[in-house]
């Protein structure tokens, strides 16, 4: 008699944990939100919110907190500090002068043009929380993708962002 393995038979190897936050280099950060004027800033924000909800199970809405970041840019900072804290991780977030640094960067974009183009640096400001996601998800969900690597969609984004970024300070500096 032969033996026949089935998939019944066959062991799955187990998928990593999820992180508990947005997985994401500092520098993907900081280049998509640059050259999509601070836009890859809102989805970062969006993806953190999404993940505490479902980790928590909460009633909170991401796409508002995320739509409304610096109305919780401080919290969201707050408890990325309070999960490295319990998890022993030691580092110092200071989440009101980055929030403050965000937000008052951030204001540029209500500016006139060229000051617009400057809100873009407020995700300087959150790099420090990144870095600080990227070792509680290497201790909680290791084996995670850390999403270091630029997609074809990533690519083109960041291409049309910079090329329509561009041409707007172009057109704002050059004489008529």
């Amino acid at each position: 008699m032969t033996e026949q393995t089935t998939t019944h038979d066959a062991v799955a190897s187990p998928l990593p944990p999820a992180p508990p936050y947005f997985a994401v280099s500092t520098h993907k950060l900081v280049a998509m939100s640059l050259c999509t004027v601070g836009l890859y800033g809102t989805y970062w924000f969006y993806k953190n919110w999404a993940l505490i909800k479902a980790r928590e199970e909460s009633n909170i809405s991401p796409v508002w907190r995320s739509l409304l970041e610096f109305l919780f840019c401080y919290s969201l900072l707050i408890r990325i500090r309070e999960t490295a804290k319990t998890r022993h991780i030691d580092l110092s977030l200071a989440a009101g002068p980055l929030t403050a640094g965000f937000i008052l960067v951030g204001a540029l974009g209500a500016g006139p043009t060229p000051c617009w183009q400057l809100s873009a640096l407020a995700v300087f400001f959150l790099v420090p929380a990144q870095k600080a996601v990227n070792r509680i998800n290497a201790q909680m969900a290791p084996g995670h993708d850390e999403n270091r690597s630029f997609s074809a969609i990533n690519i083109a984004t960041m291409a049309v962002g910079s090329t329509l970024t561009l041409a707007s300070l172009l057109w704002t500096l050059l004489p008529a």
